[in-house]
């Protein structure tokens, strides 16, 4: 037996039919429910008189349909939807009969439907996602515990969900899938966040509301873009850049702004230029704002245009994007260069009385500016000659007005100013020195300005290259004179007549140098003139004793003057030589005299014989720059008629040996001479043993001799004759008895 239930509500009754009873006792019939297992929400109830036992539920029916279920507890069909009961009838003979009872719970719409998750759907998706409707980005997902229409959920977007949403998403409504219909740009829009219901199909429906955030993740799909705004000072034309050469250090050029509509790093850039020259210092200021400042000063004379390239670069993780925007930079002329003339001065020789047609010289400069700034005018600044001589202001060409005299004028200075026509910051000149000689013919031969130029108290030490003095030649015709000496000791500058010395000059040797110079003009006219240079004498040597004034012998009894004899290599006219004694080592003073012109007197009244060693001191008297002594030893032999010289010598060499050996001998010496006794005592020993060993020898080679004589050979009775044979050996037995002789017989088997 089958019930459905559609109310919930406790006390509802659900009526049942009763069992019947063929033999006509239906009204005695007793029904009970077999107690289940668990509790159940249902209670038999009976219409009439009904009785209900302990253990069972049981009432006796009356009528066929006065049975009924009582609804004793809330039912839940999300909980349960279904119960299985038996009811069993039983009559007065305790016959019975059970049927089943199966009660299904039937749904009423008490549910709404509930999201999966509590907290809103969250996804990221990339912004370069294509659009697909087979693929989804999302599935929502809502329950309802409800059945059939009550538990069937439809998904929706909630009615306030703008237009652009439902362009751009779908939402399935049967599975909950969201899918994307056209391309989504980070740049536009960064996130979404979509409403969106869930509801059931049962009566009297409430739908549930979620949320779906839709995070678009920034993909490096833009390239940078540069806008460039120059400072007010500056003109960009064209990506062309002009700059005035007069731009001061670390002026603002220009602003650079970059655009990245990217997000993070992708929208971060780097900017930088290239090449490093001109000097440039780029910043960056606020965000992707740079700067870019002047860092040196511009000449336009020296480089008039650059080429730089402006680079920007994101910071993409996975593709970066690069720009480059080639700028060229004109540096703008300023008229900062004044005109310059191809030389420092010009030199220019015309010939006198004669008229020239063309312009004599063309005077050129040239200015480094550009257009005005560089246009030249020439002028004659030196009024005085305008009469003689026409400036063309725009070739710069010099035209003589009229014949020169050079009797009158031989010599022209003119000042040409070239100028410019610049106007910023001004107009600039420069002067050139112009310098006009006049020609004449070559009439006349240089002339010097003395005869003979003469050069006195030269020092003789002077050094080489030192100047001497100068010569001096005169050519009416004016012509350039060149000098040239005939001389090995000196030297002259050709052009100015100065004198040098070539090698080094000798007083001694030449104390006055003659020479001869030579003037000549450029047509080889010429002319000469003597010259003299005296040196002044430098005391460079000290006088020198002669040999023959070292040792005299003197015969006391019939000589009474000596001559010294001694020179000086000096040639100084002021130089004399005097002497003088320094110490005598025997005999008094009184005995010799020595006069200043070297002549010694003996005084015959005190005799002295012997050998005399005196002490003269040689003294040249020159001052220049010092007078120059010389201290020699002479010795004086003095012997007499009475006693001889070689009397005297004889005694001498004996004292002088003892002297000698007394006061020469030293420590060094003496320890020479033990050495040398040494060696020679040693020598002595080796020849004494040399000696003995070749007596030895001697000794030895004659004995041999004497003993080969007496051998001698007999017959000797112990042995036959025919086989043996007899030696008889002279041996020596003693040194004693070297007469002695013993014989040895020695046989041979």
């Amino acid at each position: 037996m089958y019930f459905f239930l559609c109310i919930s509500l406790v006390g509802h009754v659900l009526p049942i039919p009763s069992a019947t009873d063929k033999d006509g006792e239906d009204d005695e019939l007793v029904y009970w429910l077999e107690k289940p297992t668990k509790i159940i929400p249902f209670e038999l109830v009976s219409f009439g008189s009904n009785q209900i036992g302990t253990n069972l539920y049981f009432f006796k029916l009356i009528f066929f349909f006065l049975l009924a279920l009582n609804v004793t507890e809330p039912l839940d069909r999300e909980t349960r939807d279904f119960y299985e009961l038996k009811l069993t009838a039983s009559d007065r003979g305790n016959l019975t009969s059970t049927i089943p009872i199966h009660i299904s719970i039937s749904d009423v719409n008490d549910n709404v439907p509930s999201f999966d998750q509590q907290h809103p759907y969250i996804i990221n998706i990339s912004e370069n996602i294509l659009p697909s409707l087979t693929k989804s980005l999302l599935r929502i997902h809502a329950i309802d515990n409800d059945s059939n229409e009550n538990g069937h959920i439809t998904y929706n977007f909630s009615p306030q969900v703008s237009e652009l949403i439902r362009q751009t998403f779908q939402l399935n409504s049967e599975t909950g899938d969201l899918y994307l219909l056209q391309s989504l740009d980070y740049e536009q829009y960064k996130e979404y966040r979509i409403q969106v219901t869930a509801q059931d199909s049962g009566p009297v429906s409430v739908p549930v509301y979620t949320i779906i955030i839709i995070n678009i993740e920034d993909e490096n799909d833009n390239i940078p873009i540069m806008n460039i705004r120059v400072s007010e000072y500056f003109h960009l034309i064209n990506n062309t850049l002009y700059i005035s050469e007069e731009t001061p250090i670390n002026t603002l050029l220009m602003h650079i702004i970059i655009q990245d509509f990217d997000s993070n790093l992708n929208g971060k850039v780097n900017c930088w230029i290239e090449p490093s020259e001109p000097k440039l210092n780029l910043t960056n200021t606020i965000n992707n704002m740079f700067a870019i400042y002047t860092e040196q000063l511009f000449d336009r004379e020296q480089k008039s245009n650059y080429s730089i390239h402006i680079i920007v670069e994101d910071n993409g993780f996975k593709i970066r994007h690069r720009i480059v925007r080639e700028l060229e930079l004109i540096i703008t002329d300023i008229n900062d260069s004044p005109p310059i003339f191809s030389q420092l001065f010009y030199n220019l020789s015309i010939e006198e009385e004669k008229e020239y047609q063309q312009a004599i010289i063309q005077i050129q400069a040239n200015d480094t500016d550009l257009n005005e700034n560089s246009q030249i005018s020439y002028e004659l600044i030196t009024n005085k000659y305008k009469n003689f001589f026409h400036l063309n202001e725009i070739t710069g060409e010099l035209f003589l007005n009229k014949k020169l005299d050079r009797e009158k004028k031989s010599f022209y200075n003119l000042t040409i100013r070239a100028h410019d026509h610049g106007k910023h910051p001004s107009s600039l000149y420069t002067d050139v020195f112009l310098y006009i000689y006049v020609l004449d013919k070559n009439e006349y031969k240089p002339e010097f300005e003395k005869k003979k130029y003469l050069f006195y108290n030269i020092n003789e030490n002077i050094s080489i290259n030192s100047s001497i003095g100068f010569v001096k030649a005169i050519d009416r015709d004016e012509n350039l004179i060149h000098y040239s000496i005939l001389s090995s000791d000196l030297m002259i500058n050709s052009l100015t007549g100065e004198i040098f010395v070539r090698k080094q000059l000798d007083y001694d040797t030449n104390p006055c140098i003659k020479s001869l110079i030579i003037a000549k003009d450029s047509d080889d006219f010429n002319s000469t003139c003597q010259i003299e240079i005296c040196l002044k004498p430098i005391n460079e040597y000290s006088p020198e004793l002669h040999p023959e004034s070292h040792l005299i012998y003197i015969n006391i009894d019939n000589t009474s003057i000596i001559h010294l004899n001694a020179t000086d290599r000096d040639r100084s006219p002021s130089n004399f030589l005097s002497f003088q004694f320094g110490q005598v080592s025997k005999c008094n003073l009184t005995f010799l005299h020595l006069s200043s012109n070297g002549t010694i007197y003996l005084n015959k009244n005190e005799q002295c014989t012997g050998i005399i060693d005196l002490m003269v001191i040689i003294n040249d008297n020159d001052q220049y720059p010092s007078a120059k002594l010389t201290n020699q030893t002479i010795r004086l032999v003095l012997y007499s008629n009475t006693k001889s010289l070689r009397q005297i010598l004889s005694k001498f060499s004996y004292k002088k040996f003892q002297i000698i050996f007394n006061q020469s001998l030293t420590i060094e010496m003496m320890i020479i001479i033990i050495i040398v006794i040494i060696l020679l005592f040693i020598l002595f020993i080796v020849c004494i043993i040399a000696c003995i060993t070749y007596r030895k020898r001697q000794i030895s080679k004659r004995l041999s001799k004497k003993n080969n004589l007496l051998v001698k050979q007999s017959p000797s009775p112990l042995i036959n004759s025919s086989s043996e044979k007899r030696l008889t050996l002279l041996t020596s037995s003693s040194r004693a008895s070297k007469d002695q002789i013993c014989y040895t017989e020695v046989s041979y088997v």
